[in-house]
């Protein structure tokens, strides 16, 4: 549950004039309140025409990232979030991600496009899509750590 908090506190930040660095400063403070770590070699990335392109978005605090939302960019955010250390390892296949001390993982992540008055998530599920996730039900979606 703490993963998907960071993704939706993240999301409220979006809309023009907001720093891309400011996403990784929400991620880590929801994270950090709920004992949990940000990995920091992964980030969230532009879509355009190219798959993975600018801007580069990290989810951990103090990041360097550069840039401001515009209306019409479109991007992702895709925390992953540790129950432990923050550093991860990638196994010998160049796919699969693990924590480096054994701890639990999880990440969520939507694309997103900027509009003139905030955020429209081009990934959410809408009213059909079937119920996978139990804290998805409205009570369990505030995003207060």
């Amino acid at each position: 549950m703490t993963a998907y908090k960071c993704l939706f506190r993240a999301i409220e930040g979006v809309k023009p004039g907001a720093r891309y660095r400011d996403i990784g400063e929400e991620v880590t403070r929801v994270a950090h309140r709920r004992d949990a770590s940000v990995v920091k070699s992964y980030c969230g990335h532009g879509i355009g025409t190219l798959f993975h392109c600018a801007p580069n978005v990290p989810h951990y605090a103090k990041n360097k990232a550069v840039g401001a939302m515009k209306t019409g960019h479109v991007f992702t955010i895709e925390p992953m979030i540790n129950a432990g250390d923050w550093k991860d390892a990638t196994w010998p296949d160049g796919w699969t991600a693990v924590t480096k001390d054994g701890s639990r993982s999880a990440q969520y992540e939507h694309t997103m496009v900027v509009t003139d008055d905030g955020v429209d998530v081009l990934t959410a599920r809408n009213e059909k899509s079937p119920r996978v996730f139990p804290w998805t039900d409205p009570d369990h979606l505030s995003t207060e750590p």
